[in-house]
């Protein structure tokens, strides 16, 4: 089979016969229709620059995709079977309870909170005072003390009224003679400190004899001292 002659062959020859001047003789070709241009190397340098825009894209959008997806939490998991029921209400439920709480926290509640009392300073124990009965009492166990031991009746004497006394030898001798001592009519006065009464003596030998005296007492921390007669 024939081949068609070349259209663009055709025309060069016919182009190259009937030109004139300086030009005549000369063959021009002429590309085909069908022909494909031939790459350029700008060409392939434009695909080489969109290939590489491409793969930067991908990057940037699979690098904002993981972003999202740790910021956000990424996509939900679906809820395994059985627990999206019993969660929803349980969800429910804990909100609705929580509600009034906060609600009742928040509101401030007025209540009448007694006010402290102030500390009160302790109060020193009031002071013993002598008193009448006080003083009375102790005549009275005096004498039936120095009565059974002159020894602890001495005791109950001042320095000062043991040395009036003339020492514990004529102390001694005086009361080792007597067994019993009561006294009677007894006046006492706190404020001197003096107190007056008659005695009824009990003599070792049983004679009896009467007698009447005034001591002065001293008050030393809630005790009574004979501190003289007279």
């Amino acid at each position: 089979m024939l081949r068609e002659p070349d259209p663009g062959l055709a025309k060069s020859r016919r182009s190259s016969s009937f030109s004139t001047g300086p030009m005549a003789g000369t063959l021009v070709r002429v590309p085909s229709a069908n022909r494909r241009p031939e790459a350029t190397p700008a060409t392939e340098a434009q695909i080489l620059r969109r290939a590489a825009a491409l793969l930067v894209l991908i990057f940037v959008v699979g690098g904002a995709l993981l972003v999202g997806s740790v910021v956000f939490g990424g996509p939900d998991r679906p809820a395994e079977p059985g627990a999206a029921p019993s969660s929803s209400p349980a969800t429910v439920a804990e909100t609705t309870s929580s509600a009034p709480r906060a609600s009742a926290s928040a509101t401030p509640t007025l209540t009448n909170t007694p006010k402290p009392k102030p500390q009160q300073k302790p109060q020193p124990k009031p002071q013993p005072k002598p008193t009448a009965s006080g003083m009375q009492r102790f005549v009275t166990g005096y004498l039936a003390t120095v009565a059974r031991d002159p020894v602890a009746g001495w005791t109950l004497l001042t320095p000062s009224f043991r040395n009036a006394s003339g020492g514990f030898g004529s102390y001694s001798r005086f009361w080792n003679t007597v067994t019993r001592a009561v006294p009677r009519d007894v006046v006492a006065d706190p404020r001197g400190l003096t107190i007056g009464y008659t005695v009824d003596y009990t003599r070792r030998d049983g004679s009896t004899s009467v007698d009447s005296t005034r001591l002065r007492l001293v008050f030393r921390g809630g005790d009574y001292l004979i501190d003289g007669e007279g």
